[in-house]
């Protein structure tokens, strides 16, 4: 599908949705997020000019673990300074992602290419990798079906 008509309906929908995610109806723009992970999801930006938010839709497949997600959203936010979810989304907006949640854009990151130490930011995401997986709380919060080691994870990926 194409990337402007992907942006158009995530518009339109954030037009019709603008009280419930915080944004002015008549100012909405959406920019798709390229991706180079490979990843299923479909992430875009959306912004009014005054306000940006980063909508992410999962395919089927990937949908159980974005929910999953959302369940320790708020968890995530206040303990390991994750983006705030603002909006679930549980209806399909584009074609073949029937599930997606509407998060605060983080605005003044830098990509890792572009940082002038790349080694402190490293040693900062390895840090935090460490502290999540030895999070007691975290982990009772995850169905303990659903819980994986970080090579699992990688396997999956």
């Amino acid at each position: 599908m194409q990337v402007q008509r992907i942006e158009k309906m995530i518009a339109e929908w954030a037009s019709a949705n603008a009280a419930a995610i915080g944004l002015d109806p008549n100012a909405i723009r959406a920019s798709y997020i390229y991706n180079p992970g490979g990843f299923d999801n479909l992430s875009i930006r959306l912004t009014d000019g005054r306000t940006q938010l980063h909508v992410k839709l999962a395919p089927p497949d990937n949908a159980p673990r974005l929910r999953q997600w959302a369940g320790v959203s708020d968890y995530l936010a206040e303990s390991y300074t994750a983006p705030s979810l603002v909006y679930e989304i549980d209806r399909e907006i584009v074609p073949g992602y029937p599930y997606g949640l509407v998060f605060e854009y983080i605005a003044d990151a830098i990509p890792l290419m572009e940082t002038p130490n790349p080694e402190v930011a490293l040693t900062g995401v390895l840090e935090t990798i460490a502290k999540l997986h030895c999070d007691e709380r975290l982990r009772e919060m995850l169905p303990r079906a659903e819980t994986r080691t970080y090579a699992e994870a990688f396997e999956d990926e």
